[in-house]
């Protein structure tokens, strides 16, 4: 009876390997586009463009865990982790390739504001109740602001939303002087 007491007591005190930690899983690639989405600002179709993009070259050329990992913890672009250097060299060329053209679909869009502004300048070049003086200098003012679209892909951008925000209010302010002069 004492060996049987003797062995419990030992089996009961008898040290075992404490449990090993459970690793937690590596984000997936839609958390991944998800936290991508929440650092971009503003929230517009661009924002929109990226998450997918981050979400379709992560899936496709399948990142790894590690760099799924260091996008979900990213705090700020500004701040930005190092993450592509977690991908290899085709994963992040594919990646910057994508995010590019992205960035030059967008700047393409923006210029439909500056299209429609020039719309309004022409078709104001018809009306003749309004001032020819005021017709010349809106004409001069446009064709300077034209010529600078040709550096915009070089411009920083908050010069191509000042160039896109003056084309937005130009439009709006000769809708609203041409409204009752033009029959707009």
């Amino acid at each position: 009876m004492k060996r049987v007491a003797f062995t419990v007591l030992a089996a009961c005190g008898s040290k075992s390997a404490p449990p090993k930690p459970v690793e937690k899983p590596a984000p997936t690639c839609v958390a991944a586009a998800d936290h991508m989405l929440d650092l971009v600002e503003p929230k517009d179709e661009h924002a929109r463009k990226i998450r997918d993009i981050f979400q379709l070259r992560c899936e496709r050329d399948a990142w790894p865990p590690d760099a799924r990992a260091c996008v979900v913890s990213t705090t700020s672009l500004k701040d930005p982790r190092g993450c592509k250097a977690k991908l290899a060299l085709p994963q992040r060329e594919a990646l910057e390739r994508d995010l590019a053209e992205a960035d030059r679909a967008a700047r393409d869009a923006k210029l439909t504001s500056c299209e429609k502004y020039k719309q309004r300048i022409e078709q104001l070049m018809t009306c003749d109740k309004f001032p020819q003086q005021a017709r010349d200098a809106l004409r001069q003012g446009y064709d300077a602001m034209s010529q600078s679209w040709a550096q915009m892909k070089d411009m920083p951008e908050e010069a191509r939303k000042a160039m896109e925000d003056g084309c937005k209010y130009g439009t709006e302010a000769l809708e609203q002087a041409a409204k009752d002069l033009c029959g707009w």
